[in-house]
């Protein structure tokens, strides 16, 4: 899998954008619908003509730069055993309604404590983008391109 990512997208080279880390439970968002991989990796690819709407659970967190969060929080964690609680993965999932119907996919999430909140949102309306909008689907041929585009801030609907 290629190394670039935005937040918890990441490119997937000749196929499309992975929401959540590749090494575990992900997404691909393809020209041809949603692939979704699980962890034992089974793949199932939901139809972009089949979805009716998707809603995105990006976690988002306030530090700076999230690998930190995820190496302080534990260490902390083990400077203070007797008060400190672990904290919880916050969850990365995606809902397909499909027909009326919901589908609930759990990601693996690349930071225990979120990703960055500019980062959270932009994947959130990149999501409804490519939902609301299919003439935008044909950009991820071009992934690379569509994560440059959100890194400047420049992903828009016409």
């Amino acid at each position: 899998m290629s190394s670039e990512r935005f937040g918890g997208l990441t490119v997937v080279p000749g196929l499309g954008i992975a929401l959540g880390d590749t090494g575990g439970a992900h997404v691909v968002f393809a020209v041809a619908g949603i692939l979704s991989r699980s962890q034992a990796g089974e793949e199932t690819v939901y139809s972009w003509g089949n979805i009716d709407s998707v809603d995105a659970e990006v976690p988002d967190t306030l530090w700076p730069t999230p690998v930190i969060g995820d190496v302080i929080i534990p260490l902390a964690f083990a400077v203070f055993a007797a008060t400190a609680e672990v904290p919880d993965v916050k969850p990365l999932s995606i809902t397909l309604i499909m027909d009326g119907v919901e589908t609930r996919l759990d990601l693996a999430p690349h930071h225990a404590v979120g990703y960055r909140r500019r980062h959270a949102r932009a994947i959130e309306r990149l999501i409804v983008t490519l939902v609301e909008a299919p003439k935008y689907r044909s950009l991820l041929d071009q992934p690379a391109a569509i994560l440059s585009r959100l890194k400047r801030n420049q992903l828009t609907r016409e």
